[in-house]
């Protein structure tokens, strides 16, 4: 007779920038974006003492989710090494026979990869205000939103914000257009607290209701 097993699959579950680095083949589940994640069998490297440069040839790095250990060590990002692109480089080659150990996720395709959020309220007479979305740019710096708005003269626009960051400049692009002109115009910061906020000017005296998809990756 044929036996049936029953599992249950464990995931752990929480707002995207509280993921953290997985252990080889466990599910992360980010609530806030919808988005899946899977822990990757680490990349092991030896040190030769003048190596500071290692690959891990994978294009689905997210910085924030990187762990970086020597002899067991963990290692401070910004201090000890650097994300460069897909490579780890130290500050000072690793001693040598030193076994460096670098764990990492991988984002999985889901079926939805964007937040669907409720609609923000734009104020009249506003410069360079922070419009309520902003992200952390140890996770993305990039980013692509699909906006409409309607403000109180019943001006409506549509259109998409592509935004892209250095990590001290920031260039934001709107693509769109509508019925009238707003005159409401976006552009973003970096926080001290290494955050992108995005922000709008209205010179008018209407005000506005912003509704918007936004979906976020990390270019490297």
């Amino acid at each position: 007779m044929a036996e049936t097993i029953i599992a249950t699959l464990q995931v752990r579950r929480g707002e995207l920038d509280d993921l953290p680095v997985l252990n080889e083949g466990e599910f992360g589940y980010a609530l806030d974006y919808n988005r899946l994640f899977i822990g990757n069998a680490p990349a092991i490297f030896t040190a030769d003492g003048e190596t500071t440069r290692f690959s891990i040839y994978s294009r689905s790095i997210i910085p924030g989710q990187l762990k970086v250990l020597v002899d067991g060590t963990e290692q401070s990002p910004g201090v000890d090494y650097s994300l460069q692109h897909t490579d780890i480089v130290f500050a000072e080659a690793p001693t040598a026979g030193q076994v460096i150990t670098v764990g990492f996720n991988t984002e999985l395709a889901v079926v939805n990869q964007r937040a669907s959020l409720d609609s923000i309220f734009i104020d009249s007479n506003s410069v360079n205000k922070d419009l309520g979305i902003s992200w952390n740019l140890a996770n993305f710096n990039s980013a692509s939103i699909e906006y409409s708005l309607r403000n109180t003269n019943n001006e409506m626009n549509i259109g998409t914000l592509k935004i892209i960051t250095s990590g001290t400049v920031v260039s934001v692009v709107d693509i769109g257009g509508g019925i009238g002109s707003s005159q409401i115009s976006f552009d973003g910061r970096i926080g001290s607290d290494n955050r992108l906020y995005v922000t709008y000017t209205n010179p008018t005296n209407y005000y506005a209701n912003f509704f918007y998809n936004i979906e976020l990756w990390n270019t490297i």
